[in-house]
């Protein structure tokens, strides 16, 4: 092997890392684009809202079941002799 893939660029050929990138976007591009990632984000916030509450709603109803087999099972254990007054 040479080693000839170590050498470096020719002279003239800028490296990668060393170009330089303009922002070619006029400012009504930009604006346009800002808008629509405050939309984007609008629209995930009220649908983690919505999600939220449809798990709050969930919460609800299993708290309420909880509440009612609890009762249920203090019934039957007094029914059948096995909690003390």
């Amino acid at each position: 092997m040479s080693g000839s893939h170590y050498a470096p660029e020719p002279p003239g050929k800028p490296r990668p890392d060393e170009t330089t990138c303009y922002d070619l976007t006029s400012p009504a591009e930009r604006e346009a684009e800002l808008a629509l990632r405050v939309d984007n984000l609008v629209d995930a916030l009220a649908y983690e809202a919505r999600a939220r509450q449809a798990l709050e709603v969930q919460v609800q109803a299993l708290a309420a079941s909880h509440a009612t087999l609890t009762d249920v099972v203090q019934v039957l254990r007094l029914h059948a002799g096995l909690l003390r007054r």
